[in-house]
């Protein structure tokens, strides 16, 4: 698939998404800054019959990943870095994918920018695609804990 989404058109959309969230941008980026990567595979990867590079070539998938900073973890036998935040962008529909928060302090402590998840994740596939944008949009703000729906009037067919 093509997209016309950029790397800099990723990273625009995934800082809508988290400043509507309530994160604040500017100081997570004074604090850590961010990487923005684009996902590939090798194409004709490399077999017993062809040892060489020749032949192989990276090929780019329309899916961005916006990684802001580093936390250290650790196990009982090693410790690696991890990014504060992840957000997994899909160019060709301009969809976000998945968003991973590992540190508390992303979200200004324990809050979280989500409430009711279980609620969230309780709607039906066929009814969340049968959501028009106004609906989507009431949608997010009804479950982020500092957005409030454009019209607090119920909409039929949203119920969150």
């Amino acid at each position: 698939m093509k997209s016309d989404l950029s790397t800099n058109g990723a990273y625009e959309l995934a800082t809508n998404w988290l400043t509507h969230l309530g994160i604040d941008i500017p100081a997570l980026e004074l604090r850590s800054g961010h990487k923005i990567t684009q996902r590939s595979f090798l194409k004709n990867p490399p077999n017993a019959a062809e040892p060489s590079a020749m032949g192989r070539s990276v090929v780019s998938l329309p899916v961005f990943d916006i990684e802001w900073g580093n936390k250290e973890v650790g196990s009982q036998t090693a410790s690696y870095p991890m990014p504060l935040l992840v957000v997994t962008v899909f160019g060709p529909t301009r969809e976000l994918i998945e968003m991973h928060i590992t540190d508390d302090a992303v979200v200004g402590g324990a809050k979280q920018p989500v409430k009711d998840v279980e609620k969230l994740l309780a709607i039906v596939d066929a009814t969340f695609l049968g959501y028009n944008e106004l609906q989507k949009g009431d949608l997010v703000a009804g479950y982020a804990t500092n957005l409030q729906p454009s019209n607090p009037i119920e909409k039929p067919g949203l119920k969150p």
